[in-house]
């Protein structure tokens, strides 16, 4: 795996499972639906919260899972083909997290205009 970023501040998964909780208690309140604005863009920020701690807690549990099957590879060396797969997934799940969570920001789900223009110069 790449040099990464730390992951604690990257996710901030203690952060966002309490925002993700105060939207879902604001959504609770018998009153939420009356602004129908308000209650979009609310709804809007827990799903953002979503995409990444859904994915959170399968990393976390996949690493979980890890940890079990380096005890049984320590008990039983036949093993090792599968942890070395599990860690291939692992990884794999985290550097997918780490990409969705650098582009979860509040304009990253909208659409963008590049255009590149060919000037003088130029290698």
């Amino acid at each position: 795996m790449a040099a990464s970023f730390n992951y604690e501040t990257l996710f901030d998964y203690a952060g966002h499972t309490k925002s993700a909780a105060k939207l879902e208690n604001q959504m609770s309140q018998s009153d939420f639906w009356n602004d129908s604005d308000t209650a979009q863009t609310t709804v809007a920020e827990l799903k953002q919260l979503n995409t990444i701690l859904k994915p959170l807690d399968e990393s976390i549990s996949a690493a979980g899972d890890l940890e079990a099957l380096v005890e049984l590879v320590k008990e039983d060396d036949s093993l090792e083909p599968e942890l070395s797969a599990e860690v291939t997934r692992v990884e794999q799940l985290i550097d997918q997290l780490e990409l969705t969570s650098l582009l979860s920001g509040p304009h990253d789900s909208c659409d963008a205009l590049v255009s590149i223009h060919a000037r003088d110069g130029g290698t």
